[in-house]
């Protein structure tokens, strides 16, 4: 069966460029030196037409380009740990718990002591957004996080901090 597919009826492409088919028949287009790449349901669609069957296209930033683009999932591991932040006020302390590039954490636990030595599980939270606000009552002065995975594994451990005060 051929297909076509058009991004804009005025995009012309010099050189450079790849298709990959999608295990779900989608199609994703790499437009090589233009800098755009884009992903089309399995039909394709017509010059006059470039907009049926677009799922969504983007553009690489700045004067990047790539000559082949590819979709994969993928998974961010970071190579340092998790950062938190403790801020206490009027008896409750918020940890701030962030990971950047961490795809895989799904939960964060937060353990709290008298001192960094003596540490233990104050609270578990569901990983929401970037940084995740966890609300800790009756905790000591000392802070630290650990992020979980789905199936509920430490993938990271924080450093020990100190709440401090706003």
């Amino acid at each position: 069966m051929q297909r076509q597919f058009y991004l804009d009826s005025n995009l012309h492409v010099a050189s450079q460029g790849s298709v990959q088919t999608l295990p779900n028949s989608n199609i994703f287009v790499g437009w090589g030196q233009s800098a755009y790449y884009s992903e089309f349901g399995p039909l394709g669609n017509t010059v006059n037409n470039p907009s049926l069957n677009l799922l969504y296209y983007a553009q690489m930033p700045g004067n990047n380009y790539s000559y082949r683009a590819y979709h994969d999932n993928w998974v961010g591991t970071p190579y340092y740990p998790p950062r938190i932040a403790a801020i206490s006020s009027n008896g409750q302390t918020t940890v701030y718990a962030s990971w950047n590039g961490a795809t895989e954490t799904r939960a964060w636990q937060v353990f709290s002591g008298a001192s960094p030595s003596s540490l233990s599980l104050a609270k578990t939270a569901a990983k929401s957004g970037f940084e995740t606000a966890v609300p800790v009552t009756g905790a000591g002065r000392y802070f630290q996080a650990r992020a979980l995975d789905a199936w509920g594994r430490v993938i990271g451990i924080s450093s020990v901090v100190m709440a401090s005060s706003p």
